[in-house]
């Protein structure tokens, strides 16, 4: 079946028909499109159902060619500070501003702009629409609402141990599809604050960590690792 082809070990929470009609939809963009059709699905490929504590879903994709990842609000690997999309660098600076958080500033180069990191630790980063025409904002909503809508139901469904974070209103819209959950948080999304030129006044990362560490006894590690000292000897330089 095709759903398990694009969605593989994900496509038991897909009907076959929403998907079909979602790609029909799209189908004479997908030439004009981002992400490029073979990052589609990413978000679905480089996560494990079983493993997934925590899924974040925002509105759709980088509009501007080249840059969406398939990962929510990820940018290409080695891509500079200066250079991150906006939200991302919204995202960024709430993780280290220590007035919002406990990191140090000093954390920065910690700071992993594709988000692969997260996603390694069972954390699925979705846009509510995984596609959307070059440089036409929002284009692509309407095809994916009843994909996402079908998954988050089918989901949440059977798994109701996991944690939703909702960014932005769009996002948000689709909070009643939630059937069960361990935890649903939303806020503003972070190309809100982009605009505006001013922090997230709110730490969804601290407030998912709180939650997980009371009931869960653990945490995510929304920066890299450290080195040790005694493996600096191995660093190339």
């Amino acid at each position: 079946m095709i759903k398990n082809e694009l969605l593989g070990k994900w496509g038991v929470y897909m009907n076959e028909q929403v998907l079909m009609n979602t790609l029909t939809s799209i189908d004479k963009d997908t030439d004009n499109m981002c992400p490029e059709i073979d990052k589609v699905f990413r978000a679905f490929h480089l996560t494990d159902p079983s493993r997934t504590q925590l899924v974040i879903v925002g509105q759709d994709p980088y509009p501007q060619k080249g840059v969406a990842t398939g990962i929510l609000f990820g940018n290409k690997e080695g891509t500079k500070s200066e250079d991150l999309s906006p939200s991302l660098k919204v995202l960024k600076e709430c993780i280290l501003h220590p007035e919002i958080s406990s990191y140090r500033p000093s954390d920065e180069a910690r700071f992993d702009p594709t988000l692969e990191s997260w996603v390694s630790q069972g954390i699925l980063m979705i846009n509510s629409a995984l596609t959307v025409k070059v440089n036409s904002p929002g284009s692509h909503q309407a095809a994916w609402r009843e994909f996402t809508d079908t998954f988050i139901r089918m989901f949440s469904s059977d798994r109701t141990d996991v944690i939703w974070l909702f960014f932005g209103a769009q996002a948000a819209s689709f909070i009643p599809a939630v059937q069960n959950a361990a935890c649903i948080l939303k806020c503003e999304h972070p190309a809100y604050f982009a605009r505006s030129n001013t922090r997230m006044t709110d730490d969804p990362f601290a407030r998912i960590n709180r939650f997980m560490k009371e009931n869960m006894g653990t945490e995510f590690k929304w920066l890299l690792p450290e080195y040790d000292e005694e493996e600096t000897d191995d660093l190339p330089f």
